[in-house]
């Protein structure tokens, strides 16, 4: 028992940790999709070359690709981030189950494996920290289109919209500013923290072009009254 009590709070550690270096990221995600909307940059996946081949003149392609360069690098070290979050939290949620398992049998034994499917829609995994229990939903999922990437995400109607990037209720400027990072991030990557149930998840939503209108084939409202 002593030694589980000892796992469950170093893997709590490892979370927190983990989860710092998540908003890290996230925060200089966010301030490069800014900066490479400006009128000079070429934006995140625009052409940088005219139509004979040369540089474009309107547009500094030189830090435009250095700062292509370091999204691609985040994008995929966010990536595999949100993959050791989700394998800690199956090892936590393991070491705890095994604390409550009856006869000194841990429950992680004779449970079968809960690794999640390397299948599409993705499986939601629970918030590694507090912080997004106790702030308030901006917004709801009304719809989801299926095959989109909303519902490749995991995202289903009812979720109550927590944190979108490093938007919340408090600067999301009447959804306006959701609206602006989609455009932004289309080919990237966004962290989500959803309520669903009660319950604080993490989703990460990738932008991008499909058959159906818009980047994330699903429809937000806002809340009135969070």
């Amino acid at each position: 028992m002593a030694d589980s009590n000892a796992d469950a709070a170093t893997l709590r550690v490892d979370l927190r940790d983990l989860n710092r270096q998540r908003e890290a990221i996230e925060e200089e995600l966010a301030t490069l999709t800014e900066a490479l909307g400006a009128a000079n940059m070429g934006g995140v996946t625009g052409a940088l070359v005219d139509r004979e081949g040369f540089p474009r003149a309107d547009v500094d392609v030189h830090t435009t690709r250095t700062m292509r360069h370091r999204l691609a690098c985040l994008n995929t070290d966010h990536k595999a981030l949100m993959q050791m979050l989700e394998s800690r939290l199956h090892a936590l949620h393991a070491a705890t189950a095994g604390e409550r398992g009856a006869g000194g049998v841990s429950a992680a034994r004779a449970e079968p494996s809960r690794a999640p499917p390397q299948v599409a829609p993705a499986a939601p995994s629970p918030m590694a920290n507090g912080d997004a229990d106790s702030m308030p939903s901006f917004a709801r999922i009304a719809s989801v289109t299926a095959g989109g990437p909303a519902a490749a995400a995991g995202l289903q109607a009812g979720d109550e919209l927590v944190r979108y990037g490093h938007l919340d209720s408090t600067n999301h400027d009447g959804l306006r500013a959701v609206a602006r990072l989609t455009g932004r991030s289309e080919g990237g990557a966004i962290s989500l923290a959803v309520r669903r149930a009660g319950e604080t998840l993490a989703i990460s939503l990738a932008p991008h072009r499909w058959e159906g209108p818009g980047l994330l084939g699903c429809h937000l409202v806002p809340r009135v009254n969070p």
